[in-house]
């Protein structure tokens, strides 16, 4: 990642029972199939809570490819895989100021 990275899109999501390891299998597939399209433009980190909550970090260097990517999830196979697997708590934008 160099410092041109932005804008943060902070995904909560919560496995859905039974998932985690599913899930967990699917990261490294769904990250590859982001890097083939937008290359070295964004980074991804995966935490989880002390609730169970997980807390998917994606730094990208400019919001228009994140947003692209939302727009045509069909160029990534595995994220349907990852959707069907997690409940969605929360999307939110940040900017990076300092």
């Amino acid at each position: 990642m160099t410092s041109q990275h932005r804008d943060i899109e902070v995904v909560r999501v919560v496995p859905r029972s039974g998932a985690r390891d599913e899930l967990l299998q699917i990261r490294p597939r769904l990250i590859e199939e982001y890097r083939a399209h937008f290359g070295d433009r964004f980074t991804a980190t995966l935490s989880e809570a002390e609730d169970g909550e997980w807390v998917d970090v994606w730094t990208w260097a400019d919001r228009a490819d994140a947003e692209h990517a939302l727009e045509h999830q069909d160029l990534i196979p595995s994220f349907a895989q990852w959707e069907e697997r997690v409940e969605l708590r929360s999307l939110t934008w940040a900017r990076v100021i300092a």
